[in-house]
Protein backbone atom coordinates (compact mmCIF):
# COMPACT_ATOMS: atom_id res chain seq x y z
CA UNK A 1 0.00 0.00 0.00
CA UNK A 2 2.88 2.36 0.79
CA UNK A 3 4.29 1.89 -2.74
CA UNK A 4 0.90 2.74 -4.21
CA UNK A 5 0.60 5.90 -2.11
CA UNK A 6 4.10 6.99 -3.12
CA UNK A 7 3.33 6.22 -6.74
CA UNK A 8 0.08 8.16 -6.73
CA UNK A 9 1.74 11.16 -5.08
CA UNK A 10 4.49 11.05 -7.72
CA UNK A 11 1.93 10.83 -10.53
CA UNK A 12 0.02 13.80 -9.11
CA UNK A 13 3.21 15.87 -8.92
CA UNK A 14 4.06 14.82 -12.48
CA UNK A 15 0.73 15.76 -14.06
CA UNK A 16 0.31 18.90 -11.96
CA UNK A 17 3.70 20.15 -13.16
CA UNK A 18 3.09 19.28 -16.80
CA UNK A 19 1.21 20.97 -19.65
CA UNK A 20 -1.72 18.67 -18.79
CA UNK A 21 -2.43 20.85 -15.73
CA UNK A 22 -3.80 23.59 -18.02
CA UNK A 23 -6.19 21.23 -19.81
CA UNK A 24 -9.85 20.75 -18.83
CA UNK A 25 -9.38 16.98 -18.44
CA UNK A 26 -6.87 17.45 -15.61
CA UNK A 27 -9.64 16.92 -13.04
CA UNK A 28 -10.55 13.53 -14.56
CA UNK A 29 -6.86 12.57 -14.68
CA UNK A 30 -6.38 13.53 -11.02
CA UNK A 31 -9.47 11.51 -10.07
CA UNK A 32 -8.10 8.40 -11.82
CA UNK A 33 -4.81 8.83 -9.97
CA UNK A 34 -6.62 9.13 -6.63
CA UNK A 35 -8.67 6.04 -7.52
CA UNK A 36 -5.41 4.08 -7.86
CA UNK A 37 -4.73 4.75 -4.19
CA UNK A 38 -8.34 4.03 -3.18
CA UNK A 39 -8.08 0.62 -4.90
CA UNK A 40 -5.59 -0.37 -2.21
CA UNK A 41 -8.51 -0.82 0.19
CA UNK A 42 -9.98 -3.70 -1.84
CA UNK A 43 -9.08 -7.40 -1.58
CA UNK A 44 -5.94 -8.61 -3.41
CA UNK A 45 -7.47 -9.73 -6.73
CA UNK A 46 -9.73 -6.72 -6.98
CA UNK A 47 -6.97 -4.37 -5.81
CA UNK A 48 -4.53 -5.37 -8.55
CA UNK A 49 -7.24 -5.18 -11.22
CA UNK A 50 -8.40 -1.75 -10.05
CA UNK A 51 -4.86 -0.39 -9.80
CA UNK A 52 -4.09 -1.56 -13.34
CA UNK A 53 -7.43 -0.25 -14.60
CA UNK A 54 -7.12 3.23 -13.09
CA UNK A 55 -3.45 3.56 -14.04
CA UNK A 56 -4.28 2.54 -17.62
CA UNK A 57 -7.08 5.12 -17.76
CA UNK A 58 -4.71 7.76 -16.35
CA UNK A 59 -2.13 6.94 -19.02
CA UNK A 60 -4.63 6.68 -21.86
CA UNK A 61 -6.38 9.96 -21.02
CA UNK A 62 -3.09 11.77 -20.44
CA UNK A 63 -1.70 10.67 -23.81
CA UNK A 64 -4.89 11.67 -25.63
CA UNK A 65 -4.86 15.11 -23.97
CA UNK A 66 -1.13 15.52 -24.70
CA UNK A 67 -1.65 14.63 -28.38
CA UNK A 68 -4.55 17.05 -28.68
CA UNK A 69 -2.77 19.87 -26.83
CA UNK A 70 0.28 19.54 -29.08
CA UNK A 71 -1.81 19.44 -32.27
CA UNK A 72 -0.68 15.94 -33.20
CA UNK A 73 -3.83 14.92 -35.02
CA UNK A 74 -7.30 13.63 -34.15
CA UNK A 75 -8.09 11.72 -30.99
CA UNK A 76 -6.44 8.28 -31.07
CA UNK A 77 -8.82 5.31 -30.80
CA UNK A 78 -6.69 3.39 -28.31
CA UNK A 79 -3.45 3.30 -26.33
CA UNK A 80 -1.51 1.59 -29.11
CA UNK A 81 -2.52 4.29 -31.59
CA UNK A 82 -1.50 7.00 -29.11
CA UNK A 83 1.94 5.44 -28.74
CA UNK A 84 2.33 5.00 -32.49
CA UNK A 85 1.40 8.62 -33.12
CA UNK A 86 3.83 9.82 -30.46
CA UNK A 87 6.55 7.72 -32.10
CA UNK A 88 6.25 9.73 -35.32
CA UNK A 89 7.64 13.23 -35.30
CA UNK A 90 4.89 15.41 -36.69
CA UNK A 91 6.04 18.84 -35.54
CA UNK A 92 9.45 20.42 -35.11
CA UNK A 93 8.65 21.64 -31.60
CA UNK A 94 7.56 18.21 -30.31
CA UNK A 95 10.09 15.40 -30.21
CA UNK A 96 9.04 11.88 -31.16
CA UNK A 97 8.91 9.04 -28.68
CA UNK A 98 11.96 6.81 -29.13
CA UNK A 99 10.82 3.96 -31.47
CA UNK A 100 12.46 1.30 -29.31
CA UNK A 101 10.74 2.66 -26.22
CA UNK A 102 7.44 2.87 -28.07
CA UNK A 103 7.69 -0.80 -29.06
CA UNK A 104 8.63 -1.75 -25.50
CA UNK A 105 5.62 0.15 -24.14
CA UNK A 106 3.33 -1.62 -26.61
CA UNK A 107 4.71 -5.02 -25.59
CA UNK A 108 4.96 -4.37 -21.86
CA UNK A 109 1.91 -2.15 -21.32
CA UNK A 110 -0.61 -2.43 -24.15
CA UNK A 111 -0.53 -6.22 -24.56
CA UNK A 112 -0.75 -7.07 -20.82
CA UNK A 113 -3.39 -4.38 -20.29
CA UNK A 114 -5.48 -5.73 -23.17
CA UNK A 115 -5.15 -9.29 -21.87
CA UNK A 116 -6.25 -8.16 -18.44
CA UNK A 117 -9.18 -6.10 -19.66
CA UNK A 118 -10.48 -8.43 -22.36
CA UNK A 119 -10.06 -11.90 -20.85
CA UNK A 120 -12.55 -12.98 -18.20
CA UNK A 121 -10.81 -14.27 -15.10
CA UNK A 122 -7.46 -12.71 -16.00
CA UNK A 123 -5.61 -11.35 -13.01
CA UNK A 124 -2.17 -10.16 -11.94
CA UNK A 125 -0.01 -10.98 -8.98
CA UNK A 126 0.94 -7.96 -6.89
CA UNK A 127 4.45 -8.16 -8.37
CA UNK A 128 3.10 -8.22 -11.95
CA UNK A 129 0.77 -5.33 -11.12
CA UNK A 130 3.63 -3.30 -9.65
CA UNK A 131 5.75 -3.88 -12.76
CA UNK A 132 2.88 -2.85 -15.02
CA UNK A 133 2.21 0.29 -12.96
CA UNK A 134 5.90 1.26 -13.00
CA UNK A 135 6.03 0.81 -16.79
CA UNK A 136 2.91 2.93 -17.25
CA UNK A 137 4.39 5.64 -15.05
CA UNK A 138 7.68 5.55 -16.98
CA UNK A 139 5.79 5.89 -20.24
CA UNK A 140 3.88 8.92 -18.97
CA UNK A 141 7.09 10.54 -17.69
CA UNK A 142 8.78 10.04 -21.05
CA UNK A 143 5.84 11.38 -23.04
CA UNK A 144 5.49 14.49 -20.90
CA UNK A 145 9.16 15.27 -21.60
CA UNK A 146 8.65 15.31 -25.38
Amino acid sequence: MKNVSSRTRALLVLVNGSPLAAEPEIHAIRKEINDISDAGLAGHRRRTLLQAFHTARTLDTSLVVFIRSKGLGPKPRNLRESLQRLGTRQRRDVAALNPGHRDTYVNQIVHPRNDLMHNAGATLSQDEANKLLVRMEACLVEVLRL
